[in-house]
């Protein structure tokens, strides 16, 4: 049985919209959190689009590293100084115009560090990677073992 996530999607929804405007301009919102693992929303929404109708860069980084916050939250519970250290992310199509889901995992952890993996993908339809993004987040001093 996996362990119990320190962190409950409500506090941090409630974390988000108190602390990081940008996900409430977004519209983002956690669907799932666990101990490492965590699903997010990115609705299809005006204020994520590009010239061209195109939803951008800057938005989906938004959903991945939100959601990666919210994985490694779901392991410390709510630790602020939890800091992503490098983000790579890989575009792989251009996004449908709907929704997005961030489906984060922690593939690895040590003493000063987590490394998560988001795939953003479509909300609904044939489920295929829109972007897969790789980040490590350095841990803070309180929580290293």
């Amino acid at each position: 049985m996996a362990a119990a996530p320190l962190i409950t999607i409500e506090q941090f929804n409630a974390l988000m919209r108190a602390e990081i405007p940008l996900s409430t301009f977004l519209g983002i919102t956690a669907l799932e959190v666990g101990a490492g693992s965590a699903v997010l929303r990115l609705p299809f929404t005006p204020a994520a689009l590009r010239p061209g109708g195109v939803q951008s860069g800057p938005a989906l980084m938004a959903l991945a590293d939100l959601a990666m916050y919210a994985a490694v939250m779901g392991l410390y519970g709510n630790t602020p100084g939890v800091l992503s250290s490098d983000l790579s992310m890989n575009f792989l199509r251009r996004a449908p115009n709907q929704a997005l889901l961030g489906r984060c995992s922690v593939l690895g952890l040590d003493s000063k560090r987590a490394l998560a993996k988001t795939e953003i993908v479509p909300e609904v339809g044939d489920g295929r990677l829109v972007c897969l993004v790789t980040a490590n987040y350095s841990l803070p001093f309180s929580i290293q073992g």
